[in-house]
């Protein structure tokens, strides 16, 4: 009975000796966070969509803070988000101009082949070089765009992509899948825009 006791009471010292050296290594070893990390996270709107030019919301905001990015580059949060960001880091923000995306095509153009392929814009590219369609720099109408949009802003009608330019964020990962690379930013308040990415206008009509 004697040596269970002992046993147990040998197990527990060596219990809270290593409990007590697990603690303090933790305190010594411990990562310091900038506080100023986690608000500029909440800041962002934490689409993660990548349009700053980063992983995501977190990996901007540890850029922001190491002095490795602006602020201003957040497209889905905008001039909100650009503003937040600056107060935390005691500066004050630049006039950030929404931008939207737009597809440079108003459709109308014949098909040269029929296409019974997987229903994407990029394997649709594979047929005849080019795509089945006959106008060489029109969008392709099979959604590659539409797939990737995290903010249900951008959706094919009549066989052509229409972008919702109130719900686009300007993130641009539409047009990152774009194989026709139709898909352009233009300002939110632009007045004039060109519709069309075809240089021969009229050819294909």
């Amino acid at each position: 009975m004697k040596e269970i006791l002992y046993a147990v009471l040998v197990l527990g010292i060596m219990g809270a000796v290593f409990g007590a050296v697990l603690a303090i290594a933790s305190k010594v070893f411990a990562v310091k966070t900038d506080e100023r990390l986690p608000k500029l996270i909440e800041a962002l709107p934490g689409a993660n969509c990548g349009g700053c030019g980063f992983a995501g919301c977190q990996a901007y905001a540890q850029a922001v803070l190491e002095g490795r990015a602006e602020i201003g580059l957040c497209v889905a949060g905008g001039q909100a988000s650009a503003d937040q960001m600056a107060a935390v880091m005691g500066v004050t923000a630049a006039k950030t101009e929404r931008v939207v995306a737009m597809v440079r095509c108003r459709g109308h153009h014949t098909a040269k082949a029929r296409y019974d392929g997987i229903h994407d814009c990029r394997s649709a590219m594979f047929v005849g070089g080019n795509g089945p369609s006959a106008c060489p720099s029109g969008c392709l109408g099979f959604g590659s765009c539409v797939s990737v949009c995290r903010f249900d802003a951008i959706h094919v009608v009549d066989g052509v992509a229409k972008v919702d330019p109130e719900k686009c964020t300007g993130c641009l990962q539409c047009a990152a899948v774009c194989p026709r690379k139709v898909i352009v930013p233009v300002s939110y308040d632009a007045d004039i825009v060109i519709a069309c990415s075809n240089h021969e206008r009229g050819a294909y009509t």
